[in-house]
């Protein structure tokens, strides 16, 4: 996993303070994981789950657009 889009996606998250809930929504994660993978409990965390959660923080405005991902469909996880 990309540690340069890790670190946009929490720092991005902190700045979505009493959005996660919406935010989890709009990505496809469960709220809870989205409130632990904010404070890095998760040392490798899904790379498509950090990914859709970075698109919804770039679609508020709360990350600068700076990885690419092209025109792909909504990635969904496999397990």
């Amino acid at each position: 996993m990309d540690s340069i889009l890790i670190q946009k996606t929490i720092t991005g998250l902190r700045l979505a303070k009493g959005e996660f809930r919406a935010i989890a929504e709009e990505a496809g994660v469960d709220y809870s994981w989205l409130s632990k993978f904010s404070r890095s409990v998760f040392p490798d965390p899904s790379g498509r789950r950090v990914e859709r959660v970075y698109r919804a923080l770039l679609a508020r405005r709360l990350v600068e657009p700076v990885i690419d991902f092209g025109e792909t469909a909504k990635l969904k996880d496999c397990a």
